[in-house]
């Protein structure tokens, strides 16, 4: 009998003393279209996971990483598992994807020279828009802009989505039907992180980008 009471009783004790699961995982509150998020586990005492997302993707890693392609609030369960996954604890949060626009733009300096043949200064137009859009869009004219003139502030005149591609931005001088192009600025506003305003430089000609989240 001490052979079986006490093998017996070492696993009653044992099974007595472990504790159950408590799921926890911290997220940011925000996060972009498509930018890749870190669920941190933070769960204790749990042998196994399962998460769940509510565009219905699935994991069963301890700290999976995971984007969303579409806007909007979204739900993710975690479930942690304890001993012999039958005791489980749920713990569940939201987090808001969003869509980055424009706000505005700014022509903070330009390499000066007299473009006109008159003396005047250059008549500012910004042409811009995605490499992967067919069409492109347009600023107003700036006429007769001069080194006091500056900074030329735009604004978008609708809505414009900052995606994750690369995007030229194209300031030309425009003499009625003809335009003399005088610099592009050619990147991926997204790869430069979500502070603002985004400031960009080329042959001393300096353009500055605000955006906002919604």
């Amino acid at each position: 009998m001490k052979k079986i009471f006490f093998p017996l009783l070492s696993l009653l004790l044992l099974t007595s003393c472990s504790k159950d699961p408590s799921a926890c995982f911290t997220a940011p509150d925000e996060a972009e279209i498509n930018e890749p998020i870190e669920f941190i586990n933070c769960s204790v005492d749990a042998t196994g996971y399962y998460w769940w997302f509510d565009d219905n993707d699935t994991s069963n890693e301890v700290n999976p990483v995971k984007s969303f392609s579409t806007a909007g609030t979204h739900l993710v369960y975690l479930t942690a598992y304890g001993r012999n996954s039958v005791i489980q604890s749920k713990y569940n949060r939201t987090i808001r994807i969003v869509r980055r626009y424009i706000d505005s733009i700014r022509i903070r300096s330009l390499a000066f020279q007299n473009w006109d043949a008159d003396g005047t200064g250059p008549d500012l137009q910004l042409i811009y828009g995605s490499d992967a859009s067919k069409s492109n869009l347009s600023s107003r004219e700036f006429p007769d802009i001069l080194p006091p003139d500056l900074p030329v502030s735009i604004k978008p005149f609708k809505q414009v989505e900052l995606t994750d591609t690369t995007w030229h931005f194209t300031l030309i001088d425009r003499d009625g039907a003809l335009a003399d192009t005088i610099v592009t600025w050619r990147f991926n506003p997204v790869e430069y992180g979500r502070s603002e305003p985004f400031v960009i430089e080329k042959n001393g000609h300096t353009m500055e980008l605000s955006f906002y989240f919604e």
